[in-house]
């Protein structure tokens, strides 16, 4: 009985002993965890996957206790309870492998080995990755960048990411953990790349590799690591290299097309060649942070287009028009880290001012196109481009007619047919005004007067009050227009008239006349286009206003032909004048600077006769040959002879010396306004100088809408006039000015075109 006492107490302290052990859960070191509810009976581990305890410890030695066989204490066991709420340790690695080229699926790899090759030039094209042991919930997670792919989708717990029989190298990898896993270790990785060799390591869902640069992985290695005690690998850092974030901007050009990518700021377009910008792309690449680009374009003809983005096409191809204002703006995250700033080239005022995140740059309803763009990236609060004013450039105007039995008309906005047509109404009086945009630093104002019927011209008026007459049954026959202040350096304002029995006249501008005077002709409507200073008129400026008539009514049913005079004047001109005015015939006399200064009176003589004079150049000096200033200053000289002889602005084309025309003189003729009137019918009276040889050249040629080219510098071709003039006519021929001709084809002269014909 006390044998048996003792043997109790015994068991007894024995159980007190292990309860610590079985209450926490806790296992040894270097043991595994055992599991709640395993049965322990003596030093034996009943369904657990532990092996026997350890009989010491760090805290002191324990002597091993076997009860006697038979004894009531061998049939002792302790059970850990179920609702403790204790999480037991577990034991992770990672396993993994690599598909590579030429060799297929390699053996696994584990914790740090190397998985794929070096210094073999193979590339990895797809990866396996496992957790392997016990005691442990969760997944790990991984995705690859692929050539010609991208970032593909995330996939788990050994499913393959990347490709296999494509021939498509993988360049990156992103691993992760998730669940209970993720909280106890870290996964670190890192690889070896072409051309780099191994970066850094990564971690825990970081970028390892490269992309954008088409750099093959060729290796990578991989380890968990606890996040109680663990060391990390190294080094750490640069384990993953990209491209920097670059804006790109790429333009469609009128008679170009599509140019290439250029970076931010870069000029993306042309300048200094009068060639329209008709679309634009826009991207950000390798962004650092999520959102877009966004823009779009007000094309000619068409307005405001939908906002496009990350590379698509704004504006048109292949329609021949021009983006004339855009808007551009950053979405997402990309928005709160930049601003985006922009501005445009326009004809003659060259880059306006930067515009930024939405803001319009450019122009609308002034038909001005864009021919270059700059597109710039700032970080906010870094110092922005400059000037930001006059990035946009706008002008709101309105006109009001006062017309014979109808009184004051409704307001017109904008362009627009001001008075009336058709009714043989006479406008008496009309007023104008401007509204200033403030908000572009744009400022400035409109004046106007009127030639009244039997007192001339008026005082200039302004802004809103009546220039004209009210109630006295006089009629206005010519108006004047200008604007003033900032507007003006800006702005050009074309008008036009509408006149009893000539209908619509040439566009004058910025304070010219339009209409006529001393011919008792009634002014019936005016028309008023304001554009960017210095590009093209809205139309013909073929004669806006005359006291002798330039453009004459005649039967647009007939046919027209236009004979023109190179080389002049000279001692024959006089008489081809007298033949031109036998027959109502007129002529235009492209003339040499020289010889004008020879022969000023048969200039005046020939302009009073209601013929057309341009200039022919100074010297007869091929314009090929000449750079774009000396060719610009050229034409301008040689109008401004004209203009001092006869009083009037010669029209706004010329023909070059010997018709030799390229890129750089159309360039330099429309930076001053002018086209090139060229030909279809070339008799070469110059070389056979023969007037019957002449005469059946120019009769065999001619046909309906042609431009002859002639020269009164030779008597044969004025010998020969006699003759041809009035066989034309009797054919049924008009013979006209240029002027005339394309006036009655419907054809606006453009500043750079090329005319050959009617």
């Amino acid at each position: 009985m006390r044998l048996k006492l003792i043997k109790v107490i015994l068991s007894i302290i024995l159980c007190f002993s292990l309860l610590p052990l079985v209450g926490t859960g806790f296992a040894w070191a270097d043991e595994d965890p055992k599991e709640l509810g395993d049965v322990v009976s003596g030093d034996e581990t009943i369904d657990g996957d532990a092996d026997n305890l350890d009989k010491s410890s760090e805290e002191g030695d324990y002597e091993e206790f076997t009860a006697p066989p038979g004894s009531y204490e061998e049939e002792l066991v302790f059970l850990a309870p179920e609702d403790t709420g204790l999480i037991p340790l577990g034991s992770a690695s990672v396993e993994y492998r690599t598909h590579v080229q030429n060799i297929g699926w390699q053996d696994w790899a584990k914790d740090g080995a190397q998985a794929g090759t070096t210094g073999m030039a193979l590339r990895v094209e797809a990866i396996h990755i496992k957790l392997e042991g016990t005691g442990f919930s969760g997944s790990i997670e991984y995705r690859t960048h692929v050539q010609n792919i991208g970032w593909q989708g995330w996939v788990k717990d050994g499913a393959q990411a990347g490709t296999t029989g494509r021939a498509l190298q993988a360049e990156a990898i992103s691993i992760r953990l998730t669940g209970a896993v993720a909280a106890d270790y870290d996964v670190y990785y890192r690889v070896h790349v072409q051309n780099l060799g191994w970066l850094g390591w990564a971690s825990n869902g970081e970028d390892a590799g490269s992309a954008g640069f088409a750099y093959r992985m060729e290796a990578i290695e991989i380890r968990l690591v606890e996040k109680a005690g663990g060391a990390p690998p190294s080094p750490l850092g640069k384990c993953f290299i990209k491209p920097a974030m670059a804006l790109q901007v790429c333009a469609h050009v009128q008679d170009v097309g599509w140019q290439n990518w250029v970076g931010d700021g870069a000029t993306a377009g042309t300048t200094g060649r009068a060639l329209r910008l008709e679309a634009f792309c826009i991207q950000i690449a390798h962004s650092d942070y999520a959102g877009s680009v966004e823009y779009r374009a007000y094309v000619s003809n068409i307005g405001w287009q939908k906002w496009v983005s990350d590379g698509a096409t704004a504006g048109t191809t292949g329609q021949a028009r021009q983006v004339e204002a855009v808007e551009m703006r950053l979405t997402g995250v990309l928005a709160t880290k930049y601003d985006i700033y922009y501005r445009v080239h326009i004809p003659n005022l060259g880059w306006l001012g930067w515009a930024s995140n939405g803001e319009t740059a450019g122009t609308t309803d002034l038909s001005c196109r864009i021919e270059a763009v700059q597109v710039r990236l700032v970080l906010k609060g870094a110092t922005t481009p400059t000037p930001t004013a006059n990035h946009y450039l706008a002008v709101s105007y309105t006109s009001e007619a006062n017309v014979a039995g109808l009184g004051w008309l409704k307001q017109v906005v904008g362009r627009g047919v001001t008075g009336t047509t058709g009714q043989s109404r006479q406008m008496e009086a009309f007023k104008l005004a401007v509204k200033e945009d403030a908000s572009i630093g744009i400022s400035g104002g409109i004046e106007y007067r009127a030639y009244v019927a039997e007192t001339g011209w008026q005082d200039w008026v302004a802004d809103g009050v009546v220039a004209g007459t009210l109630g006295e049954n006089r009629r206005i026959e010519a108006i004047q227009i200008r604007l003033t202040g900032n507007l003006a350096q800006y702005f050009d304002i074309y008008y036009r008239a509408h006149c009893a029995g000539i209908g619509w006249m040439g566009w004058a501008a910025n304070g010219a006349s339009a209409g006529t005077s001393k011919n008792d002709i009634q002014l019936e409507a005016f028309e008023i286009a304001v554009v960017i200073k210095g590009t093209a008129a809205p139309g013909s400026t073929a004669q806006p206003y005359t006291d002798i008539l330039r453009i004459r009514v005649l039967d647009p049913s007939k046919p027209m032909i236009a004979l023109t005079f190179d080389d002049g004047p000279s001692a024959y001109t006089t008489r081809l004048l007298d033949i031109l005015d036998r027959n109502n015939a007129r002529a235009t006399f492209f003339v040499v600077g020289r010889s004008v200064n020879v022969y000023p009176n048969v200039v005046l003589d020939a302009y009073r006769r209601g013929n057309e004079v341009a200039g022919h150049a100074m010297y007869h000096n091929d314009y090929t040959l000449l750079s774009y200033s000396a060719i610009q200053n050229d034409i301008l000289t040689t109008s401004q002879l004209i203009r001092n002889i006869t009083g009037n602005q010669p029209p706004p084309f010329y023909r070059a010396p010997g018709g030799a025309l390229n890129q750089n003189v159309m360039n330099a003729s429309a930076g001053v306004g002018h086209s090139m009137i060229q030909w279809n019918i070339d008799p070469r009276d110059w070389e056979v100088q023969n007037a019957n040889m002449v005469y059946n050249n120019v009769m065999n040629s001619a046909r309906p809408g042609a431009i002859v080219v002639l020269h009164d510098s030779h008597s044969t071709t004025v010998t020969a006039m006699e003759r041809v003039i009035p066989d034309l006519i009797a054919r049924g021929y008009q013979i006209v000015t240029v002027s005339e001709l394309l006036y009655y084809s419907n054809r606006p002269i453009v500043p750079g075109q090329v005319y050959n014909s009617g």
